[in-house]
């Protein structure tokens, strides 16, 4: 909760802790843990897309602050 409004936190680290949160506290539970950091599902689904990016998509960004949400909604379709 407390790194949300951190700036120098990328949307990448983020996603990766969330998806480590969403399995280590939450048991897999989207609704649940969106409630309890008080984000809607869809952002949450979002973020943990990010997440999921392959390391070789991860590794062709020089920075990982490059890589956001917006990003990686475009890159989903092309990953799978």
């Amino acid at each position: 909760l407390e790194n949300r409004s951190r700036k120098d936190i990328s949307d990448w680290e983020r996603a990766r802790e969330y998806a480590a949160a969403l399995a280590e506290f939450y048991d897999g539970s989207l609704a649940r843990m969106a409630e309890h950091v008080n984000i809607s599902k869809s952002w949450l689904s979002r973020m943990l897309d990010v997440a999921r990016l392959p390391d070789e998509i991860v590794a062709a960004f020089a920075d990982t602050h490059d890589i956001t949400v917006r990003i990686a909604r475009d890159l989903k379709p092309l990953s799978m």
